[in-house]
């Protein structure tokens, strides 16, 4: 179980490594330095509520800046794997994890023994708990857009999924527009103008992709000729119509169809007999 200065050692670790990641972005090992040092001292965070429930008020917020600045390392080591969107949201529910954490910590310090201090920590993992679901959001429709261009199937679930998207972006908005008006939360929480204008093209780009029309997949003999496929596009060969079928002709008429060819070849029928003559055509 982790000891109180351990903790507070790992702070000083997470903070360097953090920043020196944020001024070079190249410095991804630092990050991830970071975030395998809190593991190692903190492989289960239920343990870390109990030790940090006899803490003091006025200590408590040197502990919980070990939980914020872990939770900010996952965040940055999340947006470097949007590629992989298994290990993005893994790291956002870790950072979500030691969010979650940090309020549970706060929770029981009545309005009398509230500082401001952890009044604005209380403030900022309230808010970033909702900014993990949007940063889950912008992951998936991350995945979706690349799916789109390879994907053509009308039923593989991507509309569904952007409909999820588009809730979670919508509500993350609306959030940010009308209840984080107040100067001194945006101060604190750094709710810039970038940040909105992030969101805000989000939910167009998914709004846009919602719009558009289903792209269907259609069988080769029903697509119209595109360039190159003229000598591609299957012929249709008619069925032959079945002609109804003719009477059955009698002995006569049997006898007149045969002279009939015959004559054709110029041969008489041997052995023609008188009696059949009267009832057959007659050729010059």
């Amino acid at each position: 179980m982790a000891k109180k200065e351990e903790l507070l050692e790992l702070s000083d670790t997470l903070r360097s490594n953090y920043m020196t990641y944020q001024k070079d972005k190249s410095q991804i090992a630092r990050l991830k330095a970071g975030i395998e040092a809190f593991e190692k001292v903190v492989p289960d965070r239920s343990k870390v509520k109990r030790l940090l429930s006899y803490v003091t008020v006025l200590d408590l917020p040197a502990y919980l800046d070990v939980l914020l600045l872990a939770a900010q390392s996952y965040v940055a080591l999340a947006l470097e794997n949007k590629a992989e969107l298994a290990r993005h949201h893994a790291l956002v529910d870790c950072a979500l994890g030691c969010y979650q954490l940090t309020l549970e910590l706060i929770e029981p310090i009545g309005p009398a023994r509230m500082t401001p201090t952890l009044g604005d920590i209380e403030l900022d993992a309230t808010f970033c708990v909702l900014k993990m679901a949007y940063f889950k959001a912008e992951g998936e429709l991350h995945t979706l857009k690349k799916q789109l261009v390879v994907e053509n199937n009308p039923d593989s679930g991507i509309h569904e999924r952007l409909q999820k998207v588009q809730t979670e972006l919508s509500a993350f908005h609306r959030t940010l527009k009308n209840e984080y008006k107040n100067a001194y939360y945006r101060k604190v929480l750094n709710i810039t103008p970038e940040l909105e204008d992030e969101v805000q093209k989000a939910l167009d780009s998914v709004n846009s992709l919602l719009k558009a029309p289903k792209r269907k997949v259609r069988d080769v003999a029903e697509s119209p000729s595109t360039e190159g496929t003229v000598f591609k596009k299957p012929v249709s060969i008619p069925k032959k119509k079945k002609n109804p079928s003719p009477a059955q002709p009698t002995p006569h008429e049997e006898a007149a169809n045969v002279l009939l060819l015959l004559s054709f070849f110029g041969k008489q029928p041997e052995q023609e007999k008188p009696a059949n003559t009267a009832n057959t055509l007659q050729f010059s």
